[in-house]
């Protein structure tokens, strides 16, 4: 095996680790989300900026790996894609190769799952913020203050999140 492989066999495997902490980080924030955890969904969300941070920057080596490959296989593409590598490469080298990246795909298509799920809960909270905030803001029958028995109050002083008038 070419040592560009063994390289590459290697970042695909830190990949597929920085993976499996992200999609434990995710799960993390799905459990915080739906337990309304402001303080854990805080936490949550740093570790998995910096996780996000350390797979690009693995990215980033792999797609160099790639392109050195590519050169050497007199392949023309910039930023080879893992398919057209193993394509090019004999049987015995394609082997692991095509495992780890099988592995990474489930991976992805797993994080990308409880990602969707994180994002639609934080659009739910999102938007009952925003309704909260517009009930309180645009009250719809405006009374007088107490002791008035129910009457309207034409003059009518507006009050919000934080009654300073009162």
């Amino acid at each position: 095996m070419d040592g560009k492989i063994k390289e590459l066999l290697t970042i695909l495997k830190q990949e597929n680790e920085i993976h499996d902490r992200l999609i434990e980080c995710a799960q993390i924030m799905n459990k915080a989300l739906k337990e309304n955890d402001t303080n854990k969904i805080q936490q949550t969300s740093m570790k998995y900026d910096e996780l996000t941070c350390n797979i690009e920057s693995v990215e980033e080596k792999r797609l160099e790996i790639c392109d050195s490959i590519g050169k050497k296989t007199k392949m023309k593409s910039r930023h080879l894609n893992l398919t057209s590598i193993t394509e090019a490469l004999p049987p015995e080298d394609t082997g692991p190769l095509g495992e780890v990246r099988q592995d990474l795909k489930k991976k992805i298509t797993k994080l990308t799952k409880i990602n969707t799920s994180n994002q639609v809960l934080l659009e739910n909270a999102l938007a009952n913020i925003a309704k909260a905030v517009e009930l309180i803001a645009c009250e719809k029958k405006k009374y007088s203050g107490y002791k008035q028995y129910g009457k309207k109050d034409s003059d009518f002083i507006f009050r919000n999140i934080v009654n300073k008038v009162a």
